[in-house]
């Protein structure tokens, strides 16, 4: 999503039940990667807000707009992601 709204994309992600996502894992023997790989990504900076009074210099949005911006001077302005 975010990344794709930054691109100026449409998301190309859709939904897939994690139910069945986890029964292929677990018949495939790797219900540990399954864990990884759907587990939850959320990173919580409210320890280094409280200890270091700590804020983000710009929103997620802001910040993937310009990674995006960055990649695409670096190739030329090719998007290929």
């Amino acid at each position: 999503g975010v990344i794709a709204r930054a691109m100026g994309r449409r998301s190309n992600v859709w939904p897939f039940p994690p139910s069945l996502l986890r029964a292929m894992f677990a018949l495939t023997g790797r219900r540990d990667e399954f864990l990884r790989l759907a587990g939850s990504l959320r990173v919580d900076r409210s320890p280094a807000r409280e200890r270091f009074g700590w804020t983000p210099p710009v929103s997620l949005e802001e910040g993937m707009a310009r990674t995006v911006a960055a990649y695409a001077d670096s190739c030329g302005g090719r998007q290929s992601i």
